[in-house]
């Protein structure tokens, strides 16, 4: 190592490269601000989205729990719930019907894979007798 009288100096700082540097600072912040709202706006986004499904979802459960009571005051074993492979993804909601007619099983989703043609056809009969109690008739 030489003493620091003997290193040679660094090279000058062209304008050119200060100037760059500058305005890559300049650059950095703007993006790190423009990243900043951008995250508020999705928090923001993310809110209204959360209050705008509270405002269905809720309903929807407690319709679908009305329903399930009725189902199940039929004597029949059985339940109706609100089903969702991904609560993120509206489109894949649905209603999923579970049944049992033997006392040795446990409840199975309705399906033509479980049930017979005669156990589904009462299934969704008696699924439908407990929404009559919701749907108004209009004659």
């Amino acid at each position: 190592i030489l003493p620091h009288y003997l290193t040679p100096p660094p090279p000058p700082l062209l304008p050119k490269v200060v100037d760059e540097y500058y305005r890559r600072e300049q650059e950095i912040k703007n993006l790190e601000k423009e990243l900043d709202d951008k995250g508020s706006a999705l928090d923001t986004c993310r809110q209204n989205i959360s209050e705008a499904k509270e405002c269905w979802l809720n309903p929807l459960k407690q319709l679908v729990e009305q329903i399930n009571e009725k189902f199940r005051s039929m004597q029949c074993a059985g339940e109706v719930d609100l089903h969702s492979e991904n609560e993120e993804e509206y489109d894949t909601y649905g209603i999923c019907i579970r049944v049992k007619f033997r006392s040795s099983t446990q409840l199975h989703e309705l399906t033509a894979h479980h049930q017979s043609g005669g156990e589904r056809s009462v299934s969704t009969m008696l699924y439908l007798m407990a929404l009559q109690e919701f749907n108004r008739c209009p004659f």
